[in-house]
């Protein structure tokens, strides 16, 4: 009979034991893509801005060349500062990411 509770519960503690590991990662899992897909969205979301920016500024460039158009130069100043502000943020995270890693390792990352 001690035999059964005994086996019982080496049984009982491997499935445990499993369950801790398992459920770890799991978790590790989870928080490590969180943290991968924000970052990802960071980098879409600067991406986009400053595509978004450069677009409103060739229009509004075309229209200051085409037609000498003077109204639009203040607008046309703001889309460049804010695609540079844009840039320098992307700038920033992919500096932060890839510090001190050799230029091959962020050419490979990028392919």
């Amino acid at each position: 009979m001690s035999l059964k509770i005994l086996f019982r519960g080496k049984v009982l503690l491997a499935t445990i034991v499993f369950t801790v590991i398992t459920f770890t990662g799991i978790i590790y899992t989870s928080i490590k893509s969180l943290q991968l897909d924000h970052e990802h969205l960071s980098f879409l979301e600067f991406s986009k801005n400053t595509e978004l920016e450069i677009a409103r500024s060739r229009i509004l460039f075309n229209e200051y060349f085409l037609f000498n158009d003077t109204i639009n130069e203040a607008p046309l100043l703001g889309c460049f500062a804010s695609a540079n502000e844009h840039l320098f943020s992307l700038d920033s995270l992919i500096e932060v990411k890839y510090k001190r890693a050799p230029e091959s390792a962020l050419r490979k990352s990028l392919e």
